[in-house]
């Protein structure tokens, strides 16, 4: 893995808020970002430039701030003592990576990209300003807080390999869905099966048995990077006792 770390491309500018990117609507930023003259926060524009491993931060570094992703996908991840990586969570566009340092002031996990992709930074003291100074904003993070916190808590529960993976393609297609950024039932997956596994606490092979399974049974269509999922209902079915559905996963992301 490439020890870099993500690119600045550019500077959105002091006093400058997000109006002009693209992602804005989608962003749990976007209202905090709107312009609003003294008001609006400064931020920077990182990009990495198809360098898959390129770092957001490391484990162990200090809190300085946090960061919204705008495209493509990051992983954070920790190593145990025998050198094995262990994914904790993926982050895909609108998610905000670094709140988990608040508490220490130091990242507990590192963050890395799994495929080209873009984040801003936003140091913490604004982050901090805005949550005092905007009640609206206020109420919409702690409303993401909470559904990202829920989705955790349920995925970290004591279910079968079938219902562990079946609510993580169901979570992660209502996720892209309420984005926009699939059509009907189809489901790209920028992770690897390895990381699918570290993250569901699987190993690989039962992960592409799963899939394998989960295909014979007529409930999707599998290849290396994408997903036709053939039957939801019954993938919802099976996702059910982890209580996670595509619209739980819908209504996490209706923030902006």
């Amino acid at each position: 893995m490439a020890v870099i770390k993500l690119k600045i491309e550019k500077a959105c500018g002091t006093n400058s808020g997000c109006e002009n990117c693209t992602l804005r609507e989608i962003c749990i930023g976007s209202d905090l970002f709107a312009s609003d003259n003294k008001q609006s926060l400064r931020c920077h524009c990182l990009v990495l430039a198809g360098n898959e491993g390129a770092h957001v931060y490391w484990t162990g570094e200090p809190l300085r701030s946090v960061y919204a992703v705008k495209s493509g996908c990051i992983k954070t991840y920790t190593v145990d003592e025998e050198g094995n990586e262990r994914v904790r969570g993926f982050h895909l566009p609108g998610d905000i990576l670094g709140l988990d340092a608040i508490g220490s002031g130091r990242y507990p996990s590192s963050a890395c990209a799994v495929s080209e992709a873009s984040v801003c930074t936003l140091p913490y003291s604004e982050l901090t300003r805005a949550l005092v100074s905007r009640p609206a904003f206020n109420g919409q993070f702690m409303a993401l807080m909470g559904a990202h916190l829920s989705h955790a808590l349920a995925m970290s529960g004591d279910y079968t390999a079938e219902q562990r993976l079946a609510a993580f393609l169901v979570l992660l297609h209502g996720r892209e869905r309420a984005r926009g950024m699939t059509q009907g039932e189809k489901l790209k997956l920028p992770m690897t099966r390895r990381d699918i596994a570290s993250l569901l606490r699987l190993a690989p092979e039962t992960i592409s048995r799963l899939l394998n399974r989960f295909s014979i049974q007529g409930l999707l269509v599998s290849n290396s990077t994408e997903l036709h999922l053939l039957d939801l209902p019954q993938l919802r079915q099976l996702a059910e006792p982890v209580g996670i559905t595509t619209e739980s996963a819908e209504v996490a992301l209706r923030v902006a």
